[in-house]
């Protein structure tokens, strides 16, 4: 599911050969690889403490609040609290996908809040949420939502769109439902996965042709419970040998 640099030579004596021009162009791309490789080197993600008092103390150095919604997560009337970190400078990161990106890395924290205003941290996540240069579109930020307990994480993306719903359940964060949305070959999809009834249900039909729509509905006995700390990454997750959630 999920440029071109140009090189340019200046020279005061006579024009070089063109295997020269390779040479060097193959040196500086060698570089250029090679100083991305070094730049994620020394970069580890903060441990963030257990316990805050405001909002601001578990924003370590060189990071930045990108986001942050409240709402009731574990029902008891109190607004928790949903951060989104973001790293102030580039690295070259690898990916739980394999590949590997230029961009700013992202946590994602998870706090409950107590009747005297105290934070617990419930979750840290370190490679779920996207990054910016991961999609085919430049940006990929995560849409944050909570609603009768549940919390939702969408993106709209280059093809795709899709949205995990977790709820906190057995002292942990599962998944409890996706509905992935997108475009392929001018076929237009949205599934819908629901982890409580293991019921899959898919609408699809080609752009063209809106009112031809085919509608499809599965049991998937073998959906087992997902967690979302063992959720490394959106349209990562096989649920089947030919889909990827």
């Amino acid at each position: 599911m999920p440029g071109l640099t140009f090189f340019k030579f200046h020279h005061i004596a006579k024009p070089p050969t063109v295997g020269c021009y390779i040479l060097k162009t193959l040196n500086i791309i060698f570089l250029l690889l090679f100083s991305n490789a070094l730049f994620g080197q020394g970069f580890s993600y903060p441990r963030i403490s257990k316990l805050q008092k405001t909002a601001q103390e578990f924003v370590p150095p060189k990071w930045k609040l990108l986001d942050s919604i409240g709402g009731d997560l574990n029902g008891d009337r109190i607004k928790d609290v949903v951060v989104i970190l973001e790293y102030k400078d580039t690295i070259s990161e690898q990916r739980p996908n394999g590949f590997t990106i230029v961009t700013n890395p992202r946590i994602l924290l998870i706090f409950f809040k107590s009747k005297n205003g105290a934070l617990e941290l419930k979750l840290q996540h370190n490679t779920f949420l996207l990054r910016n240069n991961e999609d085919m579109g430049t940006e990929a930020f995560p849409i944050l939502a909570i609603k009768n307990k549940v919390l939702s994480i969408h993106y709209n993306l280059f093809h795709d769109y899709p949205t995990y719903k977790f709820r906190y359940q057995n002292d942990d964060f599962y998944l409890i439902g996706a509905t992935i949305k997108g475009i392929h070959g001018g076929n237009w999809s949205e599934d819908d996965i629901n982890f409580s009834t293991r019921s899959f249900n898919r609408t699809s039909y080609y752009i063209e042709n809106e009112k031809n729509k085919k509608v499809e509905h599965l049991y998937l006995k073998d959906l087992k419970p997902l967690k979302l700390i063992d959720f490394r990454m959106p349209l990562t997750y096989k649920i089947s040998e030919d889909y990827t959630l």
